[in-house]
Parts: C-alpha cells; structure tokens; sequence
C-alpha cells in the first residue's frame, strides 16, 4: 500500500516538475518574443548630443555642437552621414530573436568583435548595446544581460550594423571649398609637363580675366569658375592605406591648383597625380590625401586654347 502510494506520489512530483519547466519555457519564450520593437531605438534622436562607437580596434566619438557634428574632436561629420546615422538610431526595430541553437555563438562573436553602441544626452547614457552581424544582410544587437535579436529598417533591405563600422574617414564631411565669380580671387591651374597649357583666372579691377590671354571668351570662364561651386572629393585617405597611392604622390603631379577667395583665410593648393584608367584620381589637399571620381573631376583639367575665343 506504502509502495503504491509513493509511486503515486512520485508521479505527481514528475508532472509538477515537468508542467514548471513547460511554463517557465512558455514564459521566456512569450518574455522574449514580446519584446517591444522600438527595444534599441532613440524616440527622440533631438535629445543626442553624443554617441560612442567602440570596437576592439576604434573608438570614434560624435559630438553634437549647435547643427553641426564632429567626429573625435577633428572633423565636421558629412551631413548625410548624420542623416544616416539619425535615422537608423531612430528607425532600427527588433525583428525577431536570434534562434535558440544560434543563441551562444552570436554572443560570443558579438562579445568578441562587436561594435559597443553607447548613446548620450546631457551625459545621461540614454541608450546602449552591442551591434554585430554577418557583414552582409543580417543584424544583430544586444543589450547587457540579454539575448541578442535580428534588428532591421522597416521597409529596406540593409545591413543595419554597417552604419557603426565605418572608417573615421569615411565620416568626415567630403566637402572642400565653393567659390563664385563674385568672391573669386584667383583660380590658377598649372600642368608641370606642359606650361602652356596653364592659365589663372584673376581679378582685374572690377572684373575676372585670364591674363595670358588677349581675345578671351568670357562665357567659357564663367562656366568654368560654376564648377567650383562646390567641391568636394569622394573619400578621404591616410598614407600607407594603399601602396599604390603611396608611391603616386612621390611622382610629379598632374596638375596642381591653386584657388583663393575672399573667404579664405588662405589660399588653397590641391595638387592631382593622373594614374591610366584608374576609376579614382588621387590628390593631396594640402598634406590630406583623398580620391576624387575620375570622370567627375574631369572637366576642371581645361587648358590655356580652351578660354580663347574662337
């Protein structure tokens, strides 16, 4: 009689036992697939006056200061770059979560090399976690002490984590100079292996001239002064990025540029070295390396024949 009512016993402890571990189960799993979307976003990126990205071989900080950010207290941010990052901070939403048996090993990639996302507001942490992927389409975050999740944009197909990886370069504003007929000091154009292909746009009294030239089609120069309207290159690069950019800029130059313009503080020497049917130009804008689209920069390379009236 003992014996059966133990075994009884027994049994109801087992159906106790296993009906908690299917509720507990349940629970986490009802726990982990309420989880608000908005989990990581920024409601109000208004409020974001700095955001730390952290990696094991960077650390870049943004500061807001008035409209304008900086990146690493060195340079103004693009704007589209910022409009990027805003929107993504604002828009990111938590999709699903990463399926259990993957659980561990995105953990420990994100642990390992994930990009440390920390979010500010008047030195108030407002918003943190760990942002990772798989390079290509997925996107993973995590908060402290929690599970990681699959985050994406509403309505676009893109590697969300990739905004966070970026280069410091590749944050900065592109943006070099703009100048008019109006402010226009001079715009000198040198070729070192052709002198008399060069020319300089200077002014003369009240008005623009090219000195070298006595029949001068003033059409030609004014729409040539309108491509620099606004210049910038196409990206920023370090010496010793790329060798074969290294080994450009010990060469003689293309050509070089020289502008200046009433709203200089000084002048403004870009000098471009011409490699064959290569899609980028590099140029040093003072000592800063950078590579400019081939194609776009073309038409500025105009020579002396060009402004003379035909």
């Amino acid at each position: 009689m003992n014996r059966n009512k133990n075994i009884w016993l027994f049994i109801i402890l087992l159906s106790l036992i296993v009906l908690s571990v299917i509720l507990v189960t349940r629970d986490n799993r009802k726990q982990r697939l309420a989880l608000d979307e908005t989990h990581y976003a920024v409601l109000d990126t208004a409020r974001i006056d700095r955001i730390e990205l952290r990696s094991e071989t960077f650390l870049h900080t943004l500061i807001r200061e008035g409209d304008h950010w900086q990146i690493n207290e060195k340079h103004t941010v693009d704007p589209s770059m910022k409009t990027v990052l805003l929107t993504v901070l604002n828009k990111v939403r938590a999709q699903r979560p990463v399926p259990g048996k993957n659980v561990e090993d995105v953990k420990d990639k994100l642990s390992k090399t994930g990009i440390r996302v920390h979010i500010f507001s008047n030195n108030e942490l407002i918003q943190s976690y760990v942002s990772g992927g798989n390079d290509v389409s997925v996107s993973w975050f995590m908060k402290e002490d929690e599970d990681p999740y699959i985050v994406h944009l509403p309505g676009y197909d893109s590697y969300v984590s990739g905004i966070f990886e970026v280069s410091e370069n590749d944050w900065r504003d592109r943006f070099i100079f703009s100048t008019n007929w109006i402010g226009l000091k001079e715009l000198k154009l040198e070729y070192p292996g052709s002198s008399t292909a060069n020319f300089s746009i200077e002014t003369a009294g009240t008005h623009l001239a090219i000195p070298e030239i006595a029949r001068l089609d003033t059409t030609a120069m004014m729409e040539y002064i309108e491509l620099f309207r606004y210049f910038q290159v196409d990206q920023f690069i370090n010496m010793g990025d790329n060798r074969k950019y290294d080994s450009v800029f010990a060469t003689m130059p293309y050509a070089l540029l020289k502008v200046d313009d009433t709203s200089f503080e000084d002048p403004l020497l870009i000098k471009f070295f011409n490699i064959n049917k290569d899609p980028l130009m590099p140029c040093l804008i003072g000592d800063q390396p950078a590579l400019m689209s081939t194609n776009r920069i073309k038409p500025i390379f105009k020579k002396r024949s060009d402004f003379e009236k035909k």
